[in-house]
Protein backbone atom coordinates (compact mmCIF):
# COMPACT_ATOMS: atom_id res chain seq x y z
CA UNK A 1 0.00 0.00 0.00
CA UNK A 2 1.29 3.44 -0.95
CA UNK A 3 2.78 5.86 1.89
CA UNK A 4 0.35 8.66 2.07
CA UNK A 5 2.14 12.07 3.15
CA UNK A 6 -0.56 14.10 4.55
CA UNK A 7 -0.26 17.97 4.05
CA UNK A 8 -1.47 20.88 5.92
CA UNK A 9 -4.52 21.43 4.22
CA UNK A 10 -5.17 17.29 4.40
CA UNK A 11 -4.61 18.21 8.44
CA UNK A 12 -6.87 21.20 8.50
CA UNK A 13 -9.35 19.50 6.78
CA UNK A 14 -9.38 16.85 9.26
CA UNK A 15 -9.40 19.05 12.07
CA UNK A 16 -12.28 20.85 10.82
CA UNK A 17 -14.17 17.66 10.03
CA UNK A 18 -13.40 16.13 13.37
CA UNK A 19 -13.87 18.68 16.34
CA UNK A 20 -15.97 21.50 14.67
CA UNK A 21 -18.56 19.15 12.85
CA UNK A 22 -17.96 16.14 15.10
CA UNK A 23 -17.78 13.67 11.95
CA UNK A 24 -16.77 10.17 13.09
CA UNK A 25 -13.39 8.26 11.70
CA UNK A 26 -15.45 6.20 9.05
CA UNK A 27 -17.58 9.79 7.45
CA UNK A 28 -13.97 11.52 7.62
CA UNK A 29 -12.25 8.70 5.95
CA UNK A 30 -15.14 8.72 3.14
CA UNK A 31 -14.68 12.25 2.65
CA UNK A 32 -10.78 12.49 2.60
CA UNK A 33 -10.66 9.12 0.30
CA UNK A 34 -8.09 7.40 3.05
CA UNK A 35 -8.73 4.51 5.65
CA UNK A 36 -10.89 4.93 8.62
CA UNK A 37 -7.00 3.42 10.72
CA UNK A 38 -5.24 6.22 8.43
CA UNK A 39 -7.92 9.04 10.48
CA UNK A 40 -7.43 7.34 13.54
CA UNK A 41 -3.63 7.52 13.46
CA UNK A 42 -3.22 11.12 12.25
CA UNK A 43 -5.54 12.15 14.86
CA UNK A 44 -3.89 10.46 18.23
CA UNK A 45 -0.20 11.64 15.97
CA UNK A 46 -1.94 15.07 16.53
CA UNK A 47 -3.12 15.09 20.13
CA UNK A 48 -6.89 15.38 19.26
CA UNK A 49 -7.83 12.72 21.04
CA UNK A 50 -11.25 13.06 23.07
CA UNK A 51 -11.55 16.46 21.19
CA UNK A 52 -14.58 15.74 18.37
CA UNK A 53 -18.03 16.21 18.98
CA UNK A 54 -20.70 14.51 17.85
CA UNK A 55 -23.77 15.99 18.56
CA UNK A 56 -25.12 12.73 18.53
CA UNK A 57 -23.51 11.60 21.52
CA UNK A 58 -23.64 12.77 25.25
CA UNK A 59 -20.24 14.35 26.09
CA UNK A 60 -18.25 12.48 29.05
CA UNK A 61 -17.33 14.01 31.36
CA UNK A 62 -13.23 13.36 32.76
CA UNK A 63 -14.96 13.25 36.44
CA UNK A 64 -17.49 11.20 36.48
CA UNK A 65 -20.63 11.68 39.03
CA UNK A 66 -19.53 10.14 42.33
CA UNK A 67 -21.73 7.64 43.05
CA UNK A 68 -24.27 7.85 46.48
CA UNK A 69 -22.49 5.57 49.54
CA UNK A 70 -24.28 2.67 49.81
CA UNK A 71 -25.84 2.23 53.11
CA UNK A 72 -23.95 -0.01 55.63
CA UNK A 73 -25.69 -3.46 56.20
CA UNK A 74 -27.14 -3.21 60.24
CA UNK A 75 -25.98 -5.61 62.69
CA UNK A 76 -28.75 -6.58 64.86
CA UNK A 77 -27.21 -8.29 67.54
CA UNK A 78 -22.90 -8.22 68.15
CA UNK A 79 -20.54 -11.44 67.60
CA UNK A 80 -20.45 -13.05 71.08
CA UNK A 81 -17.91 -15.67 71.38
CA UNK A 82 -20.45 -18.77 73.79
CA UNK A 83 -18.70 -20.90 76.38
CA UNK A 84 -20.89 -23.77 76.21
CA UNK A 85 -23.05 -25.67 73.47
CA UNK A 86 -22.63 -23.71 70.03
CA UNK A 87 -25.86 -25.67 68.57
CA UNK A 88 -27.77 -23.04 66.95
CA UNK A 89 -31.67 -22.42 68.29
CA UNK A 90 -34.32 -20.71 65.95
CA UNK A 91 -33.85 -18.51 62.56
CA UNK A 92 -29.90 -16.58 62.51
CA UNK A 93 -31.84 -14.26 60.75
CA UNK A 94 -34.53 -13.94 63.65
CA UNK A 95 -33.68 -11.64 66.38
CA UNK A 96 -34.94 -14.45 69.10
CA UNK A 97 -31.93 -16.39 67.21
CA UNK A 98 -29.10 -17.87 69.88
CA UNK A 99 -27.08 -21.14 70.76
CA UNK A 100 -27.81 -23.32 72.92
CA UNK A 101 -25.36 -22.55 75.95
CA UNK A 102 -25.81 -25.56 77.91
CA UNK A 103 -21.94 -26.77 79.78
CA UNK A 104 -19.76 -29.31 77.68
CA UNK A 105 -17.68 -31.69 78.26
CA UNK A 106 -13.90 -30.86 77.68
CA UNK A 107 -12.90 -28.59 74.46
CA UNK A 108 -16.52 -30.21 73.15
CA UNK A 109 -19.11 -27.85 70.92
CA UNK A 110 -21.81 -29.62 71.68
CA UNK A 111 -23.22 -30.35 75.22
CA UNK A 112 -24.25 -34.17 75.40
CA UNK A 113 -28.05 -34.08 73.99
CA UNK A 114 -26.97 -31.89 71.16
CA UNK A 115 -23.62 -34.36 70.39
CA UNK A 116 -25.82 -37.35 70.40
CA UNK A 117 -27.98 -35.28 67.76
CA UNK A 118 -24.86 -34.17 65.84
CA UNK A 119 -22.81 -37.31 65.38
CA UNK A 120 -25.04 -40.57 64.91
CA UNK A 121 -23.88 -43.85 65.35
CA UNK A 122 -24.14 -46.58 63.22
CA UNK A 123 -26.80 -49.37 64.20
CA UNK A 124 -25.20 -52.72 64.06
CA UNK A 125 -27.90 -53.83 61.72
CA UNK A 126 -27.09 -50.76 59.57
CA UNK A 127 -23.14 -51.57 59.92
CA UNK A 128 -23.56 -54.77 58.73
CA UNK A 129 -25.45 -54.45 55.80
CA UNK A 130 -23.21 -51.69 54.60
CA UNK A 131 -20.72 -54.79 55.15
CA UNK A 132 -23.00 -56.80 52.88
CA UNK A 133 -23.60 -53.84 50.12
CA UNK A 134 -20.00 -53.31 49.89
CA UNK A 135 -19.12 -57.48 49.67
CA UNK A 136 -21.48 -57.69 47.18
CA UNK A 137 -19.92 -54.81 44.84
CA UNK A 138 -16.09 -57.00 45.23
CA UNK A 139 -14.83 -54.25 47.69
CA UNK A 140 -13.04 -54.81 50.45
CA UNK A 141 -13.21 -53.31 54.12
CA UNK A 142 -9.53 -51.76 54.57
CA UNK A 143 -8.72 -53.84 57.78
CA UNK A 144 -5.18 -52.70 59.59
CA UNK A 145 -2.81 -55.75 60.40
CA UNK A 146 -1.89 -56.15 63.68
CA UNK A 147 1.50 -55.51 62.84
CA UNK A 148 0.60 -51.94 61.66
CA UNK A 149 1.22 -52.07 58.13
CA UNK A 150 -1.02 -51.87 55.25
CA UNK A 151 -2.61 -54.30 53.17
CA UNK A 152 -1.24 -52.99 49.79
Amino acid sequence: MPKRVWTDEMKALLIQCFTVEGLSFSHIAARMNVTRNAVAGIVCRLGLNGQGCNPGLPRRSLNPRPRPPSKPEERRLPIAVCEGCVWPIGDPGDNAFRFCGAAVAGRQSYCAEHTERAYLRESAAAASARRAKAAERGARAYRPSSSGTAPF
